[in-house]
């Protein structure tokens, strides 16, 4: 499970990496929640809103990582070939991301 800000809003967001496909689930911060609202959030101060798959894993989880390489303050998904030290991006998308693009001899 990594923490990330993936809605561009400042808060940190869930990602959980499936080990074997590399696919990232997303749950987006919903913020701190008001005490009356916390026993629907099964005592949570915070609620999370799941929004499934938004990342396409290229390959297994651990050789994967997410950040701001854009600037646009939405976690872009970074590819980590441990063979190589090859790394490539795929830059975030407010619903998603966007096509593969290489960062050569970043290593």
């Amino acid at each position: 499970m990594l923490m990330t800000n993936i809605a561009g809003n400042g808060r940190a967001d869930l990602i959980h990496t499936d080990k074997f496909t590399g696919n990232g689930r997303v749950w987006y911060n919903m913020g701190e929640q008001p005490e009356s609202e916390r026993t629907r959030l099964s005592g949570s101060i915070f609620e999370w809103a799941e929004s499934g798959v938004l990342y396409n894993g290229w390959t297994r989880g651990p050789n994967q990582q997410f950040a701001s390489l854009q600037g646009q303050g939405r976690a872009d998904l970074i590819k980590i070939n441990p063979r190589t030290g090859h790394v490539s991006s795929q830059a975030a998308r407010s619903s998603g991301v966007e096509s593969a693009r290489s960062i050569t001899d970043v290593l």
